[in-house]
């Protein structure tokens, strides 16, 4: 069942309205898509503008807890799919973010070919990027602990509460 309008009115704690978001996320976004990015491009296109926010920020919260930003720009290799976390660190509320995700974008651009090599852990290690992108790692990280034990899904329940238009599919 869908998430209605009402439920995101009607639901006062934070914790549970984020879960009910988590929730719709894997309800539109079926088991297995964000693996096959072409297929959670495809999805998420359709997608309400919060909701689609909300996913871009997930996949980029999963990348700051598992790995770095390296490794995010590598599991999602297309500047398009850059561009649109960008924005939806923005519609989010999380400018700051944004600001500090655009400018690790802007470091790893011209290394963009080199994400793709065979022995990028390696080639990562000894090429200054990672170095280079510590700072900005960082600061994501400071960010996130600041917006609250769910991270920059922490944006997401202010978000869905001023505009659940924007969140709810269908």
């Amino acid at each position: 069942m869908s998430l209605t309008r009402q439920e995101i009115r009607r639901t006062t704690s934070d914790s549970a309205l984020l879960e009910k978001l988590k929730r719709e996320l894997r309800r539109v976004l079926p088991q297995g898509t964000a693996v096959q990015a072409e297929g959670f491009r495809s999805i998420i296109s359709r997608l309400p503008k919060g909701l689609r926010a909300m996913a871009y920020t997930y996949l980029l919260d999963e990348s700051l807890a598992v790995d770095d930003l390296a490794w995010h720009f590598l599991n999602w290799h297309r500047h398009g799919d850059a561009q649109d976390t960008i924005r939806a660190l923005r519609e989010l509320g999380a400018g700051k973010a944004a600001d500090i995700f655009q400018a690790a974008y802007d470091v790893v651009r011209p290394h963009w070919k080199d994400l793709e090599r065979h022995d990028f852990a390696d080639w990562y290690r000894a090429s200054g990027l990672e170095k280079s992108l510590e700072p900005f790692n960082r600061q994501l990280m400071m960010i996130s602990r600041e917006a609250g034990e769910f991270g920059l899904m922490s944006y997401w329940p202010t978000y869905a509460r001023r505009n659940p238009e924007l969140v709810v599919a269908g």
